[in-house]
């Protein structure tokens, strides 16, 4: 806690999230929540959206790559950009 007793929260990066921003805007499209702030640690599972099989099936079917539950969102752009090329 910082002094008077007040705790700070430090937001993880988001480098990645920058290098990937048009997939990533993708994916948060997809998921319905295009307005989330997400970092380089945020999971497909942080959404509620992915959690549901079905849902899941969905998605994996617009975003056009394999995906699971605990993927991060980085590395989901990633295949995402590497499918394209």
């Amino acid at each position: 806690m910082s002094p008077g007793g007040k705790r700070r929260w430090k937001l993880a990066s988001q480098h990645e999230i920058e290098i990937f921003r048009p997939e990533i805007d993708d994916v948060l499209a997809a998921l319905g929540h295009p307005e989330a702030l997400v970092t380089d640690k945020s999971r497909l599972s942080d959404f509620e959206d992915a959690r549901d099989a079905m849902d899941l099936v969905a998605l994996r079917m617009r975003v056009g790559v394999p995906l699971e539950r605990d993927d991060l969102l980085v590395d989901i752009a990633a295949r995402m950009r590497a499918k394209v090329r």
